[in-house]
């Protein structure tokens, strides 16, 4: 199973499991600077069923947006309906 795989599956356990909590905790954890774009990308997807229940996902999602303009990397449309 690759890093991607991963974020999807442990997202989505969490998830099903009601551990919003746990979630919300462990992103507001992650070092956004040094993840990949896929990864970054990866957390914003898999989560985004529970963004309500994850208040730490917004300054996740700014991170994204600052990490993605500063690395060159941000297009057009790459964020749509991954915000809160």
């Amino acid at each position: 199973m690759n890093q991607l795989d991963e974020i999807y599956s442990w997202a989505d356990d969490l998830m099903r499991a009601g551990r919003f909590q746990y979630l919300d905790a462990a992103i507001s954890a992650f070092h956004p600077d040094d993840m990949t774009t896929d990864n970054l990308l990866g957390v914003l997807t898999a989560t985004l069923p529970a963004k309500s229940k994850l208040p730490a996902r917004k300054a996740f999602y700014q991170a994204v947006e600052r990490i993605l303009t500063a690395r060159g990397e941000m297009e057009p449309g790459l964020l749509n309906g991954l915000e809160q």
